[in-house]
């Protein structure tokens, strides 16, 4: 019984959608700023019963396999009414813009940030808060937009933890801080590059190639550790001596360093 109320709720909320894209697709001039900003209201309803109820049929055991179309659907219909809605001040634009921007979905040639190496959430949150979160003509009644355009930037755990926010204004804000928290973090981050340090691969042939490549990586996360104020600029001796006993070959010392005697007589 439970199941089957939830499956008319979905297709009630579904219905709803359908109405309201069927109202946005007339003539715009009969459109009333009345008119539209209560089907926003309707719409952003609608969207959030929908994913709750779809979070309670999961937990009935029914497989997930409509959230990203009606996710898809519900950016489009609320960037069309946002758009209308702008339409019918154009006035407004150069007097109040925090109030009148409406905030489009730029395409952002940045990649999904799944949390399986921490160290990429910088690169990825200041991107994306670059475009968004730093533009500061975006109303807070668009910051509900946002937040469904970060989710389509996340991946895993990320995703999973900013997901049962609801989609409402302040949801944006509590988002970027829970990201934050999690991943920027610098006794994780430390840990990350310590970590990725002693993973790397030991080098069985000493040639010029692969001790390129090997310092390259060394470099790289010796570097952010550096940037984390971490002191290995008086670690020079050690790092030296850990370097040639965990990455090289014992042999391909012994070859280098057999190469260097020669040379040098």
């Amino acid at each position: 019984m439970e199941r089957k109320r939830l499956i008319a709720i979905r297709g009630q909320c579904k219905a709803s959608f359908t109405r309201i894209e069927t109202y946005i697709s007339k003539d715009p001039p009969t459109f009333t700023i009345e008119d539209l900003e209560v089907r926003k209201r309707i719409l952003v309803e609608n969207y959030n019963t929908f994913k709750d109820t779809a979070l309670n049929l999961i937990l009935l055991g029914e497989t997930a396999t409509e959230e990203e179309e009606i996710e898809d659907r519900f950016l489009a219909i609320s960037a069309s009414l946002d758009r209308y809605i702008k339409s019918q001040h154009p006035s407004a634009s150069g007097d109040h813009p925090t109030q009148s921007y409406s905030a489009r979905m730029p395409s952002l040639d940045i990649p999904i940030f799944d949390g399986k190496n921490i160290s990429g959430y910088k690169p990825f949150i200041e991107m994306f808060t670059a475009v968004v979160h730093n533009d500061h003509r975006i109303s807070f009644m668009d910051f509900f937009f946002w937040l469904c355009f970060l989710k389509k930037y996340l991946r895993g755990e990320p995703l999973q933890l900013i997901d049962s926010l609801p989609i409402v204004g302040k949801s944006y804000e509590s988002a970027l801080e829970l990201l934050k928290k999690r991943y920027d973090n610098p006794a994780l981050l430390i840990n990350n590059h310590v970590g990725c340090l002693l993973d790397l691969p030991s080098i069985q042939r000493g040639t010029a190639t692969q001790l390129r490549d090997l310092a390259a990586q060394i470099r790289q996360h010796v570097t952010a550790l550096q940037n984390l104020g971490e002191p290995v600029d008086k670690c020079h001796t050690f790092m030296h001596f850990f370097t040639e006993n965990r990455y090289i070959d014992r042999e391909a010392v012994s070859l280098r360093e057999g190469h260097n005697q020669g040379y040098r007589g």
